[in-house]
């Protein structure tokens, strides 16, 4: 299990830093669950396209649920478009009735 804590730092940690450290322990090449480069790619992007150049210098426990919540409404269409239909064909469990898996 990752630990964002194990190292003292200097004060509270900003977004930018826990969202790498999110990216490395959830979606690295140790994660615990580890997960296709389809969904890698698509958390890196919304990630780093449009978290971070938002919420990157902000303390972290500073950010409110419902901010991210905002943000990630914002993003444009084809880019949630993209991951909704990646995780109806490829991750859902069980899978939706009526819905086919594409093979992997």
């Amino acid at each position: 299990m990752a630990r964002i804590n194990d190292s003292p730092g200097p004060g509270r940690i900003r977004f930018d830093f826990l969202a790498e450290h999110y990216l490395r322990a959830d979606f690295g090449a140790d994660a615990v669950r580890p997960k296709s480069a389809n969904t890698i790619s698509h958390v890196e992007h919304i990630v780093r396209a449009y978290l971070a150049p938002r919420f990157g210098n902000e303390i972290a426990e500073d950010i409110k649920p419902l901010d991210i919540d905002i943000r990630i409404r914002a993003i444009p269409f084809e880019d949630v478009a993209v991951i909704v239909a990646h995780r109806l064909y490829t991750e859902q469990e069980p899978p939706i009735e009526g819905v086919r898996r594409r093979p992997t």
